[in-house]
């Protein structure tokens, strides 16, 4: 069995956290500079996305804490 340290599970969950992350902050950028105005569809599409995306991150992130303290003991 191949040995991987946790930090390698944890990097492409993070990743894919922060893309989830950059449409909601492009649409509250635009709307904050006045580019546009937002409507309710976008977001909802873009709050879900941030927050699957955050969610994601906080469970890979627990994951890869509870691997390092289970190694420890």
């Amino acid at each position: 069995m191949a040995f991987f340290p946790p930090i390698l599970s944890f990097i492409p969950a993070f990743l894919m956290a922060i893309a989830l992350n950059i449409p909601m902050l492009l649409d509250g950028f635009t709307q904050k500079r006045q580019f546009r105005t937002s409507n309710n569809l976008l977001r909802v599409i873009t709050g879900f996305s941030a927050g699957f995306g955050l969610a994601q991150f906080a469970v890979s992130a627990a994951n890869t804490g509870a691997e390092l303290i289970l190694k420890w003991f």
